[in-house]
């Protein structure tokens, strides 16, 4: 508590004699601005900072020595739910940029499954199943780790996974017995989620954003957000290409990826994005499904 965010950070150069030459504060400034904290603020101390704000220091004082591996025990155990995707955003983004590999222990599972791409359970020391992430989240072997699941995940939702593969919910026409002609008053590229309850019905509709599709991708939290308000089991994303050619964007894609990564550590089923074209005469609207192209 008597150590300011520059000390915190910075104390591990002096003790591997890293980059001995270079001015340290100007390399605390570096690594705070990459882990989104302001480097005015450098000379705060640690009760001045919020919860999450703390967890990016933490980042930023390993970060600094330049890691090929990082050990993260719990690192989001104490956030709420909306900092801990920020978090695990964070944590995605330097793994990219610097191609780091990290080995994340935690109890919440919803993280885990966002976040790793090899699992391994243990119960009391011992190793009682490992393997890919997806298999060990679509098919554990162990009853440890299926019981596990079943308390994260809630797996006892199962025979409603089912009827959903049984009954895709990306059917233009639910979609438009829903929305009906609404879309077509929309202006270019707002974004609309439907909400879905466990009865496979539409709860509502919120709207999301009130510009550009690249709205969402700053904020794909507001996307999931309704979701959780109205306890719905999933959200379909839907938004309206005027143009008429509803051919993913690059944008879209990015949106894509980065509101599932956000849905998978908040636990709600992204259950399609859906982008709508303009109608045209004598043909049905065009639609792109990311569910039905096998890309969701």
């Amino acid at each position: 508590p008597r150590m300011t965010a520059e000390q915190v950070i910075a104390e591990g150069l002096g003790v591997h004699g890293v980059d001995p030459g270079r001015d340290r504060r100007e390399m605390v400034a570096e690594i705070m601005a990459e882990v989104g904290l302001d480097p005015a603020w450098m000379g705060r101390y640690p009760h001045e900072f919020s919860g999450g704000q703390r967890q990016r220091i933490a980042i930023a004082r390993a970060m600094i020595l330049r890691p090929k591996l990082v050990v993260l025990d719990e690192p989001t155990s104490a956030l709420d739910m909306t900092v801990q995707v920020q978090i695990v955003e964070l944590l995605r983004s330097l793994q990219r940029k610097w191609g780091l590999a990290y080995i994340f222990i935690s109890h919440d599972l919803r993280v885990v499954k966002a976040l790793s791409h090899r699992v391994m359970v243990m119960k009391s020391g011992d190793v009682v199943e490992a393997g890919d992430s997806a298999e060990v989240f679509g098919a554990p072997k162990s009853d440890y780790t299926r019981a596990l699941l079943a308390a994260a995940f809630e797996l006892g939702r199962r025979a409603v996974r089912e009827e959903l593969s049984e009954r895709p919910l990306n059917e233009p026409q639910l979609i438009y017995q829903f929305v009906g002609q609404e879309l077509q008053s929309l202006s270019h590229e707002v974004v609309r989620v439907l909400l879905v309850n466990t009865r496979l019905g539409f709860v509502r509709q919120e709207q999301v954003s009130h510009g550009s599709i690249n709205e969402t991708l700053t904020h794909p939290r507001d996307v999931i957000r309704p979701a959780l308000i109205h306890a719905a089991y999933g959200f379909i994303m839907v938004h309206n290409h005027p143009s008429g050619d509803p051919s993913p964007s690059e944008a879209d894609l990015r949106v894509t990826r980065r509101v599932r990564e956000a849905a998978d550590v908040m636990g709600v089923k992204f259950l399609d994005h859906v982008i709508i074209g303009a109608p045209s005469a004598g043909r049905a609207q065009p639609y792109f499904s990311f569910r039905e192209s096998g890309m969701l």
